[in-house]
């Protein structure tokens, strides 16, 4: 969040902390992570900050075992992220990279050289990871991309099982000229109650593109 936030991000995370607070109903629990983690992850709550806390989370609990046991414990690691993927799937994230980037953490290196930790990537390496995701830059603000998310849902120009899953599948590709880091969530909240000069400013966008298409 930002220091003041806007009043559609303030209703984003309070609907965000609704899909937390949800009862749902699964047995899957690690003794690493907590009810709430396991909560996140199933919501592919992919934020840079939180996912440095995952791993701060995990990685202590490895280091203490003993050597002899270090390889059961990132096995139990591994069955809890396959069991999350399968909930993950029901309630509709087709990909969640939380999980994929967990799945990567606890993979075994090729050799024993590579990692201090064991069968544990560093922090630096999570960084570097995260780092190098390729972002987009959109020439438009993050309301006048929220409109263009919305009416691709609605305009079935792609085939999602909902628009939340199509904001939280492509808002973390993108960044705008203004913000690097743009919350799914928040830009997803943008989408409803658009003020008019970005309305304007989105159908003067389109207006060049069909303009482009015709000239092709």
């Amino acid at each position: 969040m930002e220091q003041n936030p806007t009043y559609g991000e303030q209703k984003a995370v309070r609907k965000f902390i609704g899909e937390i607070m949800q009862g749902w109903h699964h047995r899957c629990q690690h003794p690493y992570l907590s009810g709430i983690d396991t909560k996140l992850i199933l919501l592919d709550f992919y934020e840079n900050h939180y996912l440095g806390m995952l791993f701060e989370k995990i990685q202590p609990n490895i280091d203490k075992v003993e050597p002899a046991e270090r390889t059961c414990a990132i096995e139990s690691l591994k069955e809890y992220l396959q069991k999350l993927k399968e909930i993950s799937r029901r309630m509709g994230i087709r990909k969640n990279r939380v999980i994929g980037l967990l799945e990567w953490l606890i993979s075994t290196p090729k050799s024993s050289e590579e990692t201090s930790h064991n069968g544990l990537h560093s922090l630096n390496e999570i960084k570097t990871c995260e780092t190098n995701i390729e972002k987009i830059t959109c020439n438009l603000s993050a309301d006048q991309l929220a409109l263009i998310l919305r009416a691709m849902d609605d305009s079935r120009l792609v085939g999602a099982k909902s628009m939340n899953a199509v904001f939280r599948n492509l808002i973390p590709f993108m960044r705008t000229a203004r913000k690097e880091h743009l919350s799914f969530g928040a830009v997803r909240s943008k989408a409803y109650s658009p003020e008019e000069k970005d309305r304007q400013v989105t159908l003067s966008m389109l207006e060049k593109m069909i303009e482009k298409i015709k000239n092709y």
